[in-house]
């Protein structure tokens, strides 16, 4: 009774959280698109499919995208490590509880809060940022695959855990920021950020059917070390995709970026400034 209660009254809020943002939205953005194209001109689309051919054909949106992925398939694993616990180490429920509570809202906060100041500050840029966390989720994945599970070194497994989730936090901050670094057109951001939530969310369609099997398929510690060491190839390969990323931003992007618009706009016809949300 209570139960069904409280998940009908927590359903109740998030719907009513949601409507009340989507009317927010609907009288807070302007109703004037982005395109220098006017309505009346009818070449509206014919921009929009231009600025796409531009936008898509470009290296660095993919890169952006197959990072996030990674770090998205990363993010899926979580649930996984407070059965890791309380299975391989047999802790109080009590113990567990408290640490599913640090490594998911605690966590999830502090991280997200420092993000885009650390990042800013220590890597210059989000691709650096989300380099750094790759390489660090490949060392933690490697050492918890490793670590024997005996019960004198359940505090070394929670101090591997705890980070590990700290850092996956930290870059679910950062999987977009990129897009906005490259000096998108902001007429043309719409589509481009449609792709890449696409690939960055595909792991959602698979990601925890995956862990689930995995521990299925061999039971106990094996599992668990199968799981981790997944984790291990997943940082590397989000941090070989970040690495790439982060030399092709750092080469003029911006500059090669305004080029091509610039010849599109003349191929078009379009003149004046890029519009912004702000100056609407």
């Amino acid at each position: 009774g209570n139960s069904v209660l409280g998940l009908e009254v927590a359903f109740m809020l998030n719907g009513g959280v949601m409507v009340l943002l989507g009317v927010i939205c609907w009288f807070a953005l302007p109703s004037e698109p982005l395109l220098k194209s006017s309505e009346s001109s009818g070449d509206m689309m014919q921009e929009v499919r231009e600025g796409m051919k531009i936008t898509l054909a470009m290296p660095e949106v993919w890169l952006a995208g197959v990072s996030g992925f990674f770090i998205y398939f990363a993010y899926t694993s979580l649930p996984y490590y407070v059965t890791y616990l309380d299975e391989s180490y047999a802790l109080p429920a009590l113990a567990v509880s408290i640490f599913a509570i640090l490594s998911t809202s605690v966590g999830r906060i502090s991280s997200a809060f420092v993000a885009g100041f650390v990042t800013n500050r220590i890597f210059g840029s989000s691709a650096g940022g989300m380099q750094a966390g790759l390489v660090l989720i490949a060392f933690l994945g490697t050492a918890l695959a490793l670590i024997p599970t005996t019960q004198s070194l359940v505090w070394v497994a929670m101090s591997l855990l705890m980070p590990l989730v700290f850092v996956i936090f930290f870059m679910r901050a950062l999987y977009f920021a990129p897009y906005g670094e490259m000096g998108l057109p902001p007429r043309f951001s719409g589509s481009v950020i449609a792709v890449a939530a696409f690939v960055v969310y595909a792991p959602s369609s698979f990601g925890y059917l995956v862990w689930g099997l995995l521990l299925d398929t061999f039971p106990g510690d094996t599992g668990y070390r199968y799981l981790f060491t997944t984790l291990a190839v997943i940082g590397t390969s989000g941090a070989v995709s970040a690495i790439y990323l982060r030399r092709r931003m750092g080469e003029g992007l911006r500059e090669r970026i305004a080029r091509k618009v610039a010849v599109l706009d003349e191929n078009l016809g379009l003149e004046g400034e890029e519009k912004t949300f702000a100056k609407l």
